[in-house]
């Protein structure tokens, strides 16, 4: 990759080190995207034949490893597209003239945690907002059913005979520490995926900025400067890569409770 004369050498490092490998261990993001694609041509292939010669079995078990390999494909390449971002937008400048000096002791550390932190967040979080949601509907109907089953296993009790399974009179104890435990039970997620869902309204830059700050301020320990901040709003708009989301330093102050 050809980068701009201002882009940092450790970044350049970094960045050269994660999308081709190195000599020892090459298996960089461009060529697993590469060996995906040949996988998914031998997959397509062999889904072909398969539909010829009408076999339904064969073809329900390639149709689901395309769609795992095309997943794949499209991970990686949305990985590669934020690197060269990263790497090319002019708008990036900026960033790496105003932060030089914030990361002038331990440059090579500090860049290589912004640039991880960049691409870590560019996350779809609605799959795991969603499954929130699911986790809790179901701790609720578990909830339900236990104390529904305890319940009905008391009634036994009622009956008078004593032959009946002897976990019907350990399992009611069990049952309702369960429905207790599952009563308003509700999942959570820590780390990027936390601070970006920590707010119940779905919004893709506050999510984004939330989670590009875990990565700087908490997992990296990187000071939370005005120089730092305005990065976070740069680089929002240029990995978020929507022509309807400009993030700017206010909206990077209102996310993180900043006054």
């Amino acid at each position: 990759m050809n980068f701009p004369n201002y882009v940092p050498a450790a970044v350049r490092k970094y960045i050269t080190l994660i999308l081709d490998g190195t000599d020892i261990e090459p298996q960089g993001l461009k060529k697993q995207l590469s060996e995906s694609k040949v996988g998914l041509q031998k997959i397509n292939r062999t889904l072909s034949y398969s539909i010829e010669q009408n076999d339904q079995n064969a073809s329900d078990v390639f149709r689901k490893d395309e769609a795992v390999v095309k997943e794949t494909c499209a991970y990686l390449e949305r990985e590669i597209a934020c690197l060269e971002q990263l790497a090319t937008d002019p708008r990036m400048k900026d960033v790496y003239i105003n932060l030089e000096n914030e990361f002038a002791d331990q440059p090579a550390m500090k860049w290589q945690e912004f640039i991880f932190a960049a691409q870590s967040a560019n996350i779809d979080f609605s799959i795991y907002r969603e499954n929130i949601k699911k986790a809790k509907e179901l701790s609720k109907k578990v909830s339900i059913n236990a104390k529904k089953l305890s319940e009905l296993l008391h009634e036994t009790e009622n009956i008078g005979f004593s032959n009946w399974p002897h976990e019907f009179f350990s399992a009611p104890a069990f049952l309702q520490t369960l429905s207790y435990a599952t009563d308003g039970f509700e999942h959570y997620e820590i780390g990027m995926v936390g601070a970006a869902l920590s707010s119940r309204k779905s919004c893709v830059k506050t999510q984004y900025i939330r989670a590009f700050a875990e990565g700087l301020f908490n997992s990296s320990r990187l000071e939370k400067t005005i120089a730092v901040m305005h990065a976070i709003a740069t680089v929002t708009t240029i990995v978020l890569n929507d022509p309807d989301i400009d993030a700017t330093y206010d909206d990077v102050k209102k996310a993180l409770n900043q006054p």
